[in-house]
């Protein structure tokens, strides 16, 4: 993903974030860094590093607060609620609305999260587990996981037929 000379803003310490380049690219998948003033940082993992002053790409995290763009419009607040397999993000804006495939370059990074420990309802979820999920981003109806998708999305088999292959855990409530 990054190559040695790429010029990056990275976390010093922990702490504030510095502009310099990768030095070194490490076999544990961290990164060195040779910061501007000088200082150098040998294991700097890669959710400490922003490319060209944005996370890279792959580097938003499930329960990350961030601005997206609704649609294509304006930057709302929410929360990545998915990570696809395709390189785009799963969306819960705080404002109830979702978005299922928001492209990394229509979001920025608020504030690193947490995922959430379980989802509403409380439990995991799995195949075979009764649910409520929202049909098409609107109302609950009940149904059943049929499928966990590699990109952290669901399979709903709801119970009046209709089935939704990439529902996002934050459309979803255990029954």
């Amino acid at each position: 993903m990054l190559q040695v000379n790429d010029k990056v803003v990275a976390r010093w310490k922990g702490g504030s974030y510095f502009n310099g380049k990768i030095t070194a690219v490490n076999s544990d998948g961290t990164y060195a860094i040779k910061f501007d003033d000088g200082d150098i940082e040998l294991n700097e993992p890669l959710e400490h590093i922003r490319f060209n002053g944005r996370p890279t790409p792959g580097q938003f995290l499930i329960g990350d607060l961030v601005l997206a763009r609704w649609k294509g419009g304006g930057a709302f607040r929410g929360k990545v609620s998915s990570v696809n397999g395709d390189g785009t993000y799963g969306i819960a804006f705080l404002d109830g609305d979702v978005e299922a495939r928001e492209p990394a370059s229509d979001i920025t990074l608020v504030e690193r999260g947490t995922p959430s420990a379980a989802p509403s309802g409380g439990g995991s979820l799995a195949v075979g587990s009764r649910v409520e999920a929202r049909w098409k981003g609107g109302s609950y109806y009940p149904g059943k996981i049929s499928a966990v998708n590699g990109d952290g999305t669901y399979c709903i088999d709801f119970d009046d037929g209709c089935k939704e292959s990439q529902q996002l855990q934050a459309d979803i409530k255990l029954l």
